[in-house]
């Protein structure tokens, strides 16, 4: 049961989850319509710089989730421990900062 909860607490991998997927098709949607509209008429409507503030919490995101696991993988291959409670992870912990990124990320969607 323990190896189980060790092996759950950082989350689900990224790429098993359908939500990258989703982001990157809004963003896809962005860049269509930044690019049909042009940059002064696409700044023009401010649902659009909320879309880009969205995007970019987004884009946070998904880099820091990679951040975490080449770390995690990186301190597994020289042997260091790379299991902690939750409650001992350091305040910038890239894990921590994604999850803090993504909850921004779904307030202004």
């Amino acid at each position: 049961m323990v190896r189980e909860w060790k092996r759950k607490e950082r989350g689900a991998l990224f790429w098993y989850s359908r939500v990258w997927r989703n982001n990157i098709c809004l963003i896809w949607g962005e860049i269509r319509s930044l690019w049909g509209e042009g940059l002064l008429e696409y700044i023009a409507d401010l649902w659009n710089i909320v879309d880009f503030i969205t995007n970019l919490f987004y884009v946070i995101w998904l880099a820091l989730r990679i951040a975490s696991y080449y770390i995690t993988w990186r301190d597994e291959r020289t042997g260091k421990r790379t299991w902690y409670p939750r409650e001992e992870w350091d305040s910038f912990e890239p894990m921590l900062l994604a999850e803090g990124a993504f909850a921004a990320g779904m307030i202004f969607r």
